[in-house]
Order: C-alpha cells, then sequence, then structure tokens
C-alpha cells in the first residue's frame, strides 16, 4: 500500500543521516509521512534540531482521504521516539511565543511520559490563555501525571471553553479513577440541559463567535461524546449503550465519528466488534474514524481486527487501513517501557 516508488528516497535520506531531509518529506509527503517518523526515530537525538525548527510553523496541511493525523501530530511523535534527549527542550518549548508550538511540543511530552514535565504542563494548564493549547495542556498532564493530576482536572471540568471542558471530560475518563464519576456525571447534565441556541450561555470558543449556534451544536456533541465515552471506561453501561446506538447513526453522521474515536478509548470486547463492524461495511462513511480508533485503542485486539479487515478490503479502503497498521506500530513503539499508553489529542 502507499507509494513504494518513493520509500528509496526515505532510506537513502536515512543512510545519509539526513534529518532535516526527512523532515522536509514529511511534510511534503503524505504517503511517506509513517516512514519519515520511523527513520527520524532511527537517527536518535540528530532528528531532534531540525524537528523542533518546523514545530511552530504554520503549515499548510490538507488532509487526503487516508491521511489519520494532521502533519503536526506526525511531528510530535518523531520528537517523542527521540525520548529523553527531547524532554528539556519541550519544556522549554512551552514559553515559545507560538501556540502552534507550544501545543505540538505538549502532544509530544504526553508520549514521552517523563515526570520532569509535570511542573511546567501544570503551569500551563493553570495558565495558558489559548483555549485550544490549554486542552492539549490537560491531556499531556493526565497522560504524564496520571492520577495525581485528578483534582486539578476535575477543577477544570467546569472551565468556560468547550474545547477545554471536552479534553478535561476524556482525561477524566483516561485517569480511570471512579472519583470522577460524580464529576463527570454532572459535566454531561449540564451539556444535555445546555441549548445551543442560546445567543449567550456559558460556552465560550477561541475564534468562533459566542452566538454562532452551529458552532455550540458541535461543541454540545463532542462534548456529549467525550463524557459518554469517559463514564463508559468507568463502567457505565448506559453511557456505552448511547455510543454503541450512536455509532450505528442513531442521531446523525457527525455523531458516528465521535462515537467511534470514543468507543476505541473505552475498548473491551463490545466497542472493538462495534469499530469492527463500522470497518467492514460496504461503503462506510465511517470507515477513516474506525480504522483511526482501533490504530489508537489502548486494547490489544486493535493490532488483528485491522490485519484482518486489511485481508478482505478493496485498494482503497485497504491503503487507509494500511496506513491504521503503521501508526498503531509507530505509537506503540513510542511507549515508555513500564509506561502507560498515551491518549491522542481529539481528531478535529
Amino acid at each position: 500500500m502507499g507509494l513504494p516508488w518513493f520509500r528509496p528516497k526515505v532510506e537513502r535520506l536515512s543512510l545519509r543521516g539526513d534529518a532535516k531531509g526527512l523532515v522536509q518529506a514529511l511534510i511534503d509527503s503524505h504517503q511517506l509521512r509513517e516512514d519519515c517518523v520511523s527513520a527520524l526515530g532511527s537517527l536518535g537525538e540528530r532528528s531532534l534540531g531540525p524537528l523542533l525548527a518546523v514545530l511552530g510553523d504554520d503549515i499548510d496541511d490538507p488532509l487526503e482521504e487516508d491521511d489519520l493525523r494532521s502533519v503536526g501530530e506526525y511531528l510530535a511523535l518523531a520528537i517523542a521516539l527521540v525520548g529523553q534527549p527531547a524532554v528539556m527542550p519541550l519544556i522549554d518549548l512551552l514559553s515559545s511565543d507560538s501556540t502552534t508550538a507550544r501545543r505540538r511540543g505538549m502532544g509530544a511530552l504526553a508520549l514521552i511520559q517523563d515526570r520532569r514535565a509535570i511542573a511546567p504542563l501544570l503551569e500551563a494548564v493553570r495558565h495558558e490563555k489559548h483555549s485550544y493549547t490549554r486542552a492539549e495542556a490537560i491531556r499531556a498532564l493526565g497522560d504524564v501525571a496520571g492520577t495525581e493530576c485528578l483534582d486539578v482536572v476535575i477543577a477544570v471540568s467546569t472551565d468556560p471553553y468547550a474545547w477545554v471542558r471536552r479534553q478535561a471530560a476524556s482525561t477524566l475518563g483516561n485517569l480511570r479513577d471512579d472519583r470522577a464519576l460524580s464529576p463527570l456525571r454532572s459535566l454531561a447534565d449540564a451539556t444535555n440541559a445546555w441549548d445551543p441556541s442560546d445567543p449567550i450561555g456559558d460556552m465560550q470558543f477561541g475564534a468562533a463567535s459566542p452566538g454562532d449556534a452551529a458552532m455550540r451544536t458541535f461543541h454540545r456533541a463532542r462534548l456529549q461524546c467525550a463524557t459518554a465515552g469517559s463514564l463508559a471506561m468507568l463502567g457505565d453501561d448506559v453511557a456505552l449503550r448511547w455510543l454503541l446506538e450512536r455509532i450505528q447513526g442513531a442521531a446523525g453522521r457527525g455523531y458516528q465519528d465521535w462515537a467511534a474515536e470514543e468507543l476505541g478509548r473505552v475498548g473491551g470486547a463490545e466497542a472493538t466488534q462495534a469499530l469492527d463492524r463500522a470497518l467492514r461495511a460496504p461503503g462506510s462513511g465511517v470507515l477513516k474514524a474506525a480504522v483511526r480508533a482501533l490504530a489508537e485503542t489502548r486494547d490489544p485486539s486493535g493490532t488483528q481486527l485491522l490485519e484482518e479487515a486489511l485481508g478482505t478490503a478493496n485498494k482503497k479502503d485497504g491503503k487507509v487501513i494500511s496506513r491504521g497498521l503503521r501508526w498503531r506500530k509507530l505509537l506503540q513503539s513510542a511507549r515508555p517501557a513500564g509506561g502507560a499508553p498515551a491518549s491522542l489529542p481529539p481528531y478535529q
């Protein structure tokens, strides 16, 4: 799958130790991104400078049909594969003037899971002004600090910005601590009671107008799915049934993708079987979301389900599934020894 005739280019760049060339190939060539990330990881610390140099760049990245993640997330994963030598430069990056660099740096710290990042990430959660970047700080803090940060995450679950609340909801589930049940149910009740047509409301978004009802409806749906996913992770069967209905299309097309994302977080037999069915359905509109969910799930069955689906897929779907398998392998190689699998930011 992919573009095998371009891969010798990656091999040549790797043999020459040309980290800068590999970074540029990662940015320019959608189909080569997994290969470039792997090659950059193999170069180790030599790739760190070129990667950090572009981390704040405003890269025009229209997603192709078989892209699972943005170029920024591939860059963050490549840095994470460098490991410990990247930690202090990434921490220094948290004081950058570039919100993009800060956010992508946080994504890399989430994958590396070095405890030296806890204090600066906590500072970012408390003081970062950009809501999307603050949300990323919450996710990274949860992955690095674990249940130590539970009270902090509960506190930000009432943040006025919808994206921050959504990430707090996700992180509360990822921590898998029953003390999160009560704040999650409170958040679910508040989200369900919120009227998106209210021009005032209590939800705010970065660049979006507070009066934009369509955007408010979008954020309400994302919050509902994230909260249901986290409640299901903590054993709430009603929340799991709610997600299983939505991946089947019970509430419209948008909910299907978001329910797939959440079922990947939940894991377990029922969730992964629902993703497998979505993956194999003829002409499935939720194919890419299901592939991404299985590629990123902490459930060990993700690899087998993707491999089995690849064996029966048509050429077009097979390209997406093949990239899902390669993305999953890279994520697993970035996992620190003895560490918990890192989460991924919500797909936008």
